[in-house]
């Protein structure tokens, strides 16, 4: 299973006009993106990865009331929301006696069940014949009271503060609070009563009814409901299709890369790969191949629906569709250069930890969605020491095992895919012939793949243990980051000793995601792969580009807007029916992000990310906490 947002078309097989529905879907989103009160929160992932679900209600995100709290003269504890008091009270006034009552005015007076009764400006009097209290009170409320029922009087009024300056001042002793509605008086000790806010909390029952109450420091990720009442129609061949905009689902600021691919299910189009997410300029053009979870043969047919999601133009050289025969209980995996491997049973880590000893192998051992991060931003004192996370991983090995393959879920996260385009960014004015510098393969590039190498952005060095030493394996590429594919890699086992495998990396802060871990040691034969007919391609504007798609030969369909979009069907394979086959998208192409090119270069920024190691951790740790 592929780390993915789960997004969802609507699909119309008529030929009316749609508009205005509302649509509800998962997303996937760190805490920062929560949205007051506008979430409903399925599950949470804390950062020490245990996972909390919720009801069907779901949790929420919202600003909790501010209180006043402190401890009365009486001794108890009080705490009460500022949205239930109606006076907050800065000053004492001494009572008066009945007997200095005679002809004064009198502002207020408290009931023996605690009650405040303010009067008018005309104020209460006090009739000593009928021993009685009469007048007005401030809401007009006709008063004639028996003494007896009066514990106090007072003859002035005490000194008050708003709401709005309480929170200004909010190191102030009240005196006293009147509560809203029912107008009871409560009285503090010397100590006074203060101002307590609260944080922003999230809050529900779990599917048990317990309730629970999370603060998001505490959060790694979460996946929330949303609703949508905006869409996009979009006609080809009979059918309306209303798309779920993925960018906006996600915080259209955050995601910064790659074609989205849609797989039609039958009913409707699923969101189901994101290949060539870094492949930035036509020199890191690349061919990628993305395993369709979704896709179904539908009357001999495959469709599958190309969309520019992002503010990007996008290439597209060849889309084709390979259906990889294998046997029934093995399933097939790609390693980086296409070459496909039939795995049953891998082995997953017996034990996995992070730097400071946290254990994940919870996180690891199953490809399923729930996966490790950085919790960003990370505290300045800490990133000064260090840039990277330290993350181990250790398996049984069989005797005499010399070689093997690692399978790995390992991508780009989130923020790490928004770091390409500020990267890009500095370059302002100068970034066209960057790119020139690239595409023609000039010395740029090889300090720009240095660079990532070197910095591990977006290609991550994995070790295994040989005694005291550390070897270096090889590289794991970056992808997605709304979809990381699992991937096969090499392990030369040759000179390690032992009945154990460890391996090592060590991701930059806040770069990669990682989902799944697992070593191969069997062998088995290779996966039968069969290319399906491309039998239609037709965009948004109706224009056949089959041609442009079909085969990489540098003849490129182009998207260079939002919403732009294509759906492609491939013929089914004949007499194919018995056989097991998995269905992976062979994407070859590029894109370029929208940047503002009026911006001057920012060449000493650049040049510090060269000549000082780590820096860019740094700096995209400075950015993070920007923006967040």
């Amino acid at each position: 299973m592929k780390h993915r947002i789960f997004i969802s078309f609507l699909i119309v097989a008529v030929f009316n006009y749609i508009s205005g529905c509302a649509i509800t879907k998962t997303a996937r989103i760190n805490p920062e993106n929560l949205i007051l009160d506008q979430e409903i929160i399925k599950e949470i992932i804390l950062v020490n990865l245990d996972v909390i679900e919720f009801d069907s209600n779901g949790a929420r995100y919202a600003e909790p009331s501010d209180y006043v709290v402190g401890v009365l003269k009486d001794g108890k504890k009080f705490k009460l929301p500022v949205t239930k008091i109606k006076e907050f009270r800065t000053s004492n006034i001494s009572p008066v006696k009945v007997e200095q009552l005679k002809n004064q005015k009198i502002k207020e007076m408290l009931l023996k069940n605690n009650i405040l009764v303010t009067f008018d400006k005309n104020g209460g009097l006090y009739n000593e014949k009928d021993k009685k209290i009469v007048g007005k009170t401030a809401e007009q409320q006709v008063i004639n009271l028996d003494i007896n029922r009066v514990s106090e009087f007072y003859l002035e009024t005490p000194t008050t503060i708003s709401e709005s300056d309480l929170a200004i001042q909010n190191d102030l002793k009240l005196t006293h609070i009147v509560t809203k509605g029912n107008y009871l008086l409560y009285t503090f000790n010397q100590d006074g009563g203060k101002l307590l806010k609260e944080g922003r909390k999230i809050t529900g029952l779990t599917p048990q009814k317990e309730v629970v109450i999370i603060d998001p420091d505490s959060v790694l990720y979460l996946n929330v409901q949303r609703s949508d009442v905006e869409g996009t129609i979009l006609a080809n061949i009979g059918v309306l299709v209303l798309i779920i905009g993925v960018a906006a689902l996600i915080v259209a600021a955050t995601k910064q890369s790659c074609p989205f691919i849609y797989s039609f299910d039958g009913e409707k189009f699923v969101f189901d790969a994101e290949p060539l997410g870094g492949a930035t300029t036509k020199g890191l053009e690349r061919t990628e191949y993305s395993k369709m979870d979704y896709l179904k043969n539908i009357e001999d047919n495959f469709k599958i629906l190309v969309r520019n999601e992002v503010e990007e133009t996008q290439y597209i050289d060849e889309l084709s569709l390979l259906a990889i025969g294998h046997d029934e209980d093995k399933q097939v995996i790609p390693d980086l250069n296409g070459n496909f491997f039939q795995i049953k049973d891998p082995q997953t880590p017996a034990r996995a930890k992070d730097e400071k000893g946290m254990d994940l192998t919870g996180a690891v051992n199953a490809d399923d969605n729930l996966y490790w991060q950085t919790k960003l931003p990370i505290d300045s004192n800490l990133i000064s020491k260090s840039q990277r996370h330290e993350l181990t991983f250790t398996f049984s090995r069989p005797a005499n095992k010399t070689k093997a393959k690692l399978i790995a879920n390992i991508g780009t996260s989130l923020w790490g895919s928004r770091m390409i385009r500020e990267m890009l960014q500095l370059y302002g004015s100068s970034v066209d012939e960057y790119y020139k510098k690239i595409d023609e393969q000039e010395s740029d590039y090889n300090q720009m793949m240095k660079f990532i190498e070197t910095e591990e952005l977006y290609k991550l060095k994995y070790y295994t243990k040989n005694g005291d030493d550390w070897v270096l394996q090889g590289f794991i590429n970056g992808g997605g980051p709304l979809v990381s594919e699992t991937r096969v890699y090499d392990l030369d086992l040759s000179n390690i000793k032992g009945d154990s495998v460890t391996i090592k990396i060590n991701p930059p802060y806040g770069f990669w995601t990682v989902d799944y871990l697992a070593i191969q040691y069997d062998e088995y034969s290779s996966p039968n792969i069969e290319t399906m007919v491309l039998e239609t391609a037709i965009n948004q504007d109706g224009i056949n580009l089959k041609e442009s798609i079909r085969t990489k030969d540098n003849n490129y369909f182009i998207m260079p807007a939002v919403g732009d979009y294509f759906e492609a069907t491939y013929k089914a394979i004949e007499n194919n029916s018995d056989r097991n086959a998995t269905y992976y998208l062979k994407s070859s192409g590029y894109y370029e992000i929208h940047l503002n090119k009026s911006l001057p270069i920012q060449f000493m920024t650049l040049s510090k990310f060269i000549t000082d190691p780590g820096f860019i951790i740094k700096y995209s740790n400075d950015r993070y906490s920007e923006w967040e």
